[in-house]
């Protein structure tokens, strides 16, 4: 894991504005962030949208690109939201 990726997970662990479900750390260095859903509260930009402006607003500045990966009930939905560096050229 390295320096931003542990500083994404503490920022969204200790805030209540996103509520993750859960938090994955991968190899290439991005983070994905999951929400899981049954009524769909907003389009998956709209909530990317608001993982980055959290995570601005702690100092991070990073790209947010937004997925949903959608499952017929009983199963879960979920919004995705997967942080990864601002590539700077």
């Amino acid at each position: 894991m390295n320096q931003l990726q542990m500083r994404i997970r503490q920022i969204l662990v200790g805030q209540t504005t996103v509520n993750p479900d859960r938090i994955i750390c991968r190899r290439d260095g991005t983070v994905e962030i999951r929400r899981v859903y049954y009524h769909r509260s907003a389009t998956p930009s709209e909530w990317a949208e608001k993982v980055r402006q959290v995570l601005a607003s702690n100092g991070v500045q990073c790209r947010v690109a937004g997925s949903e990966i959608w499952a017929a009930w009983p199963r879960d939905s979920y919004l995705v939201a997967v942080a990864m560096p601002e590539v700077n050229g």
